[in-house]
C-alpha cells in the first residue's frame, strides 16, 4: 500500500500517539517524492528533536547511523551494515530510539542483503 510522504507521517504519528510503531519502516519512491525528508521527520518525531529539517546528515549522531552506498563503487557492503547492527546494538538512554537510515538499499551486494534481512527479523 502506497502514500503519500505526508499520510505516511501522519499515520506514524498515529501509531507512536498508541505506541504502536513498529520496529522498521521501507520508505520507497521515485527521486524527488520526499523519501529522506520523510525519514527525518521520523527522527525527529521518535527522539523528539525540535527545530527545523536540515536534511538526514543534520540528524546523524549517537542515535541515527546512516548507510549509503561507498563512493568509489557505488555499493553498500555487508561491513556497512554490520556497523549499522552493532550500533543499533548498544543500548541509549530512557526515551531515546536509535535509527538507521538505509539509503539506495539497491545498491546492497547479496551479503549485505542477508546480513540486512538478518537483523530485520531479529
Amino acid at each position: 500500500m502506497s502514500f503519500s510522504a505526508d499520510k505516511a507521517y501522519e499515520l506514524i504519528v498515529q501509531a507512536r500517539e498508541q505506541n504502536r510503531l513498529a520496529h522498521a519502516y521501507l520508505i520507497a519512491g521515485p527521486q524527488g517524492s520526499g523519501k529522506q525528508v520523510l525519514a527525518e521527520r521520523i527522527i525527529r518525531l521518535v527522539n523528539r528533536v525540535p527545530g527545523e529539517l536540515t536534511g538526514l546528515d543534520g540528524v546523524r549522531g549517537p542515535l541515527v547511523h546512516l548507510v549509503r552506498p561507498e563512493s568509489k563503487s557505488r555499493r553498500i557492503s555487508i561491513d556497512a551494515i554490520r556497523e549499522a547492527e552493532h550500533t543499533l546494538q548498544m543500548s541509549v538512554g530512557e526515551g531515546a530510539t536509535k535509527v538507521a537510515v538505509v539509503e539506495d538499499c539497491d545498491r546492497m551486494g547479496v551479503e549485505a542483503e542477508n546480513a540486512f534481512l538478518k537483523t530485520l527479523e531479529e
